[in-house]
Formats: C-alpha cells, structure tokens, sequence
C-alpha cells in the first residue's frame, strides 16, 4: 500500500507497506523490528540494509544481503546536491533524512529502494529500529549523500493501516 500523498514525480512521501500473504514464524534469528518514533536520533551512524548491486552490468541481484554503515548528515549536503532537481521543489522536509558515506560503495544502490535504515539501541540487544527506508539516491559515487525516507514522520500513518 503505497502512502496516499506519494507522487512519483517527486521525492515526498516516500513510503509503503507490503501485506504478506503468509505470516512470518519468528526465530532466534527472525523477529520484527520497531519503528523509531521520535524525530530525534541521538546517534551519528546507521545501517543500510540491502540486496541490491552497484552496476546494472553486474547481472543478477545478490542472494547475499549487504549492509553499510552510514553517516547522519547535515540536511544541506542533499540541498546541495539535489536542491536544483526539479522532484525536490520543496527541498529537504523533516519526513526526511540525509545519510552518506566518505568511501565508493558507502550507500545502498541500485535494487535497494525501500529497503530499512536502522539503529540498534543497546549494542547486546537483537531489538533494531527502523528509522529510515532507502527513497532517492546517486549510488557508487564518493562522498554523495543520498535522501531517505523518515520513519518517524509515518507512524501514525502505518499504525493506523497495521491496527486500524
């Protein structure tokens, strides 16, 4: 279910859910993860989850999920590098996050949209929080930022699916 005020067109509301068809048997290595409810991080750096390649000339996707650590950035890093696009005519917005790496390959990329952006809180916990999914990106290119969307800014949007 795709959020209702999402337009292709542009970067904003970023955001769906996916009803399985089968429920999901949690294990000590299958669990859900939380959503991070509050606008606030408290942290510098996240994990990019993700099956996606770096060259379309690769061939098939990986089996194999990839995971990157992730820089929280100042919003005007992506202003900088998106703000002249015409799907940003409105900017950065707080529903939105600006991560980044220093090193080629320091992003999620090509078959990663959607995919979770998360933080563990207690570093012996298995518990993770989703505080972003992969929206708009320039992937493989040395020190670009990408554009995610903010989990917090939707809660209430999928509780209200999830629960209602």
């Amino acid at each position: 279910m795709v959020h209702p005020e999402y337009d292709p067109g542009t970067v904003y509301n970023d955001i769906a859910l996916v009803k399985l068809i089968e429920p999901v048997t949690f294990t000590q290595l299958i669990h859900p993860a939380c959503l991070w409810t509050d606008h606030n991080l408290n942290v510098s750096k996240v994990v990019g989850l993700g099956f996606g390649q770096y060259d379309l000339l690769e061939g098939d996707v990986p089996d194999l999920m990839k995971k990157v650590t992730l820089d929280l950035l100042d919003v005007r890093m992506c202003e900088e590098q998106y703000g002249s696009l015409e799907k940003f005519d409105r900017g950065i917005v707080a529903s939105q996050l600006c991560l980044g790496g220093n090193d080629r390959h320091a992003d999620v990329c090509l078959g990663d949209s959607g995919s979770p952006v998360q933080i563990r809180t207690e570093p012996a916990s298995p518990t993770y929080h989703v505080v972003a999914v992969t929206s708009t990106l320039l992937c493989d290119a040395r020190e670009s930022p990408s554009v995610y969307t903010r989990v917090a800014s939707y809660v209430e949007w999928v509780e209200g699916i999830v629960w209602g």
